[in-house]
Order: structure tokens, then sequence, then C-alpha cells
């Protein structure tokens, strides 16, 4: 497929393969995904989505398509390639909106849909070697000027003294391909460059109750009780009988 790799190293070390079938769409404005959806089917392409049940009765609420209105997971509706030719039909038909296109890796050995990730080809972050880092500002305005890239100030002030690049000349070069130009070339300045993944499936965001006490109630963190709430909050109809050796009729709760 265009200019990505066909394998490519997590930062935790594991090996991920590219799936040729599949791609990240970055849109500039939103999308609507029933139009979307109707454009894609010219290129024999479709939004992807998931199953809603594990079978016929067991719903799976916790799987969901790391989708929004600016950004798509889309595959092939035949299981089919994605040629240069494709992709090249996929930018001229969405020129006008279009902000960038993005590979998906899945792990080794593994294409279950949690194991899916796509480097974001438009972002960088750069450590610097220690020897640099107290002249760090000289060296990114020239990472900047030579490479084409644009730091974002406000995402780097958290990053411990790494840097936040976004890249200018998507037309000529993607986060992966430039990754290992500065590690060959700038060996002596760059320590470390890495790219930003995002997930396929949406990450797991935990209910939080509305008691009052909830920050107090450390044993309901202790059994992630959260992430349980998160497919369940439970059903008024079921009564829970609690046996205890006594209660303090005092207590707040």
């Amino acid at each position: 497929m265009k200019n990505f790799p066909t394998e490519f190293r997590h930062g935790n070390g594991s090996m991920m393969l590219l799936d040729q079938t599949r791609l990240l769409l970055r849109f500039t404005q939103p999308q609507s995904a029933e139009e979307l959806e109707k454009r894609l089917s010219e290129l024999k392409l479709t939004i992807e989505t998931l199953p809603k049940y594990i079978n016929d009765d067991v719903p799976k609420p916790w799987h969901e398509i790391n989708n929004s209105n600016q950004r798509y997971w889309v595959r092939t509706t035949d299981g089919s390639v994605i040629t240069d030719d494709r992709f090249e039909l996929i930018q001229k038909m969405f020129v006008e909106t279009l902000e960038w296109i993005g590979p998906v890796y899945h792990m080794n050995r593994s294409s279950e849909a949690v194991h899916r990730l796509c480097p974001s080809p438009k972002t960088l972050v750069i450590e610097f070697q220690r020897s640099a880092q107290q002249e760090a500002e000289v060296y990114v305005q020239r990472l900047m000027k030579d490479y084409q890239l644009t730091e974002v100030y406000d995402k780097s002030k958290y990053l411990s003294g790494r840097h936040y690049f976004t890249i200018n000349n998507l037309e000529q070069t993607n986060a992966l391909q430039l990754r290992d130009s500065l590690k060959n070339r700038e060996k002596k300045t760059v320590k470390n460059v890495f790219v930003e993944t995002i997930p396929f499936l949406k990450p797991i965001a935990s209910t939080i109750p509305n008691d009052t006490y909830w920050t107090s109630q450390w044993d309901m963190a202790q059994i992630n009780a959260p992430a349980a709430w998160d497919i369940s909050t439970g059903d008024s109809s079921v009564v829970i009988c609690i046996l205890d050796e006594g209660c303090d009729l005092t207590h707040p709760d």
C-alpha cells in the first residue's frame, strides 16, 4: 500500500503487520456517515462496524469502533487489497475535505479488532539526546525548517522535555517514513522518535456515580466497579439482600 511499510514496531516492542484491506480516513470537517457510505461504495469500501452481539442474545456494549464525525475506519467490502490505484481514487474523491489517510496495523499473529491501530501519519514526538537538550530550541527550529514540521507547544509542554510535531508535507512523506529518516540522519541530536497511535476500538470510559461520598469509597475502586457499571448499572426490579455483622446507625451513608 502506498508509502506505508508492511511492518511497524509498536512502542511496547511488539511487531505489527499492515492490514492491506483497511484504512483510517481523517476529514477536515464533519461528515455524514450515510453520505460517506454512499460515496465509499463506489470504491467497494465500507465504514467499519462490529457485531452488536456475541451470539443471538448476549450483547457486546463495551465494543465500539473508534469513529467520530471527522474520523472513519473503513475496509474493503470483499476483503480485497487496497492497491495504490484505489488509494489515489480515495484521495481524488475526497480531495476537498480529506486531511489524511492512515494505515491500519494489527498485532503479529492476531487480527482481532482489539489488536488493531493506526499510527497517525501526521504527528511525531521527538526526544533529544541529553547532550542536545540544553540547546533543544535551536535544534527544534532547524528540524522544523529542514523537515517541514510545526511544533504544537500546547502538547509539548506536557511531555517532560519531548516535543510534539505535526508534518506539513504529507504529500511527500508521513510519520513512519520521517521517523526512520530522523533516526538515521539525526543520530547526534535525536534520541528517540515516537509516532502517535489511534486505537481501533474506543477506549472504555468508566461510569462515575453521582454518590456524594464516592471519593471516600476506596473499596469500589479496588474491585474496579466502574468498569462493570459501563456494562450495566443494575435493574430496579432486582432485590439484593446484604448480610453483615452490624451497622453504624450514625454513619452518613
